[in-house]
């Protein structure tokens, strides 16, 4: 997204008569739920000015504030608190939360993001048709966007990189097939390239979210054992194919490559999850499935399973903040469809299609391409949301 120098200041009768290309989604938002009222105005109203700070990047003390309140209050989470705070002006912080961080002002930090929030888009209009509560909302709803994007950004800062590395490293791989020729060692290496990358890529958006290198390593153990075993496994390949098994080798290779989603799904079963536990018993998100659950002395298995689940659900939710994990899923999917698709596309001499090394080499890093596109875009990914959101308020 392009960022401008300084708010931007024009009338409502700009607003009114000039090309949409000329504001930002936050005054078209405006433009489209007062459009009648607009078109009412005197020359005197239309007069009235508009001053939208939408495009103007993200202070740094914003984020700085909304890390640290995260970090220091919410248990790391940030979608559970952020989008209330800048809406009501309300956000949990409790006194254990003071105590153990004394060295915080968390009324500083609550007005930081406040402050940003109100410069972010106002209308300076008496007339009583210019609905200020809708002001109000579509200012929120943008600042809510614009901290989230900016604290996701800087969070997953290098992600990319390393997920388009583990995805070229892919390329090198043709290169040994050709001399190696398609063996069983061929399958495990190519599947595994970019699934190091993601484990790492994980790590590393763990570590800048808050989690100490201890943690971070923790909840990467698990992936790396899977990952080891699926490796393991792609050996079962070459042999399926001999076999005549083209679809389950399909699936084999196509699943072993998408071992690349377990980082993420695991940190949030793992890591995540739990912290979520505690925000809900702290009362800092309300949960009522989640609260029953926890409220209860003993819990049947069936009761303990609901518990997990409902945990890394909402875990899981939250951290797809990081466009890089849908990216990431949405690839692993495709590859593994596209796999089983290609082992059944004869290209002659009784070989099929994924048996040639420019087909196996996309499809065994669909995943971490799909990754690594998601986190590459992200400014394009986080304007389209602010405009689905500003729609809403539109049709409210």
């Amino acid at each position: 997204m392009k960022q401008e120098v300084g708010v931007r200041r024009y009338s409502l009768g700009e607003l009114r008569d000039e090309k949409p290309s000329k504001f930002s989604s936050a005054a078209l938002a405006f433009k489209r739920t007062h459009k009648d009222v607009l078109e009412k105005l005197s020359e005197r109203e239309l007069d009235s000015t508009v001053f939208d700070g939408s495009r103007i990047a993200v202070p740094d003390e914003t984020i700085d504030a909304a890390q640290k309140i995260s970090e220091e209050s919410q248990h790391k989470f940030l979608t559970t608190w952020l989008p209330k705070a800048m809406e009501q002006n309300i956000i949990v912080i409790s006194t254990d939360d003071k105590r153990l961080h004394e060295n915080t002002d968390f009324n500083k930090m609550e007005g930081k993001l406040y402050s940003y929030r109100d410069e972010v888009f106002k209308v300076e209009s008496d007339h009583p048709d210019i609905n200020q509560k809708t002001v109000s909302h579509i200012r929120s709803v943008v600042a809510t966007n614009r901290v989230t994007h900016a604290v996701v950004k800087e969070t997953v800062s290098g992600v990319s990189r390393v997920l388009w590395i583990g995805s070229v490293a892919g390329i090198a791989v043709e290169i040994f097939q050709k001399t190696a020729g398609m063996k069983p060692l061929v399958y495990a290496i190519a599947s595994t390239t970019d699934n190091l990358a993601a484990i790492s890529a994980e790590g590393m958006k763990l570590f800048r979210q808050g989690y100490s290198i201890k943690e971070a390593v923790k909840s990467m153990i698990t992936p790396a054992a899977i990952l080891a075993v699926a490796a393991g496994a792609s050996f079962l390949v070459d042999n399926e194919f001999k076999e005549g098994k083209n679809t389950l080798a399909g699936l084999t290779y196509g699943t072993e490559s998408a071992i690349c989603i377990v980082p993420p799904l695991v940190a949030g079963a793992v890591s995540i999850r739990p912290e979520y536990e505690k925000l809900v018993k702290e009362g800092k998100v309300s949960d009522p499935v989640m609260e029953k659950l926890l409220n209860k002395d003993k819990l049947t298995i069936s009761e303990k399973a609901q518990k997990w689940i409902v945990g890394s659900q909402r875990a899981i939710g939250n951290d797809l903040a990081y466009p890089h994990h849908a990216g990431i899923y949405i690839g692993a999917t495709v590859g593994v469809i596209l796999s089983a698709i290609a082992a059944n596309i004869s290209t002659g001499e009784g070989r099929c299609l994924m048996q040639n090394p420019l087909a196996l080499v996309p499809l065994g890093v669909a995943d971490s391409t799909g990754g690594a596109i998601a986190s590459t875009f992200i400014d394009q990914i986080y304007e389209r949301k602010l405009q689905k959101n500003l729609r809403k308020i539109e049709k409210s």
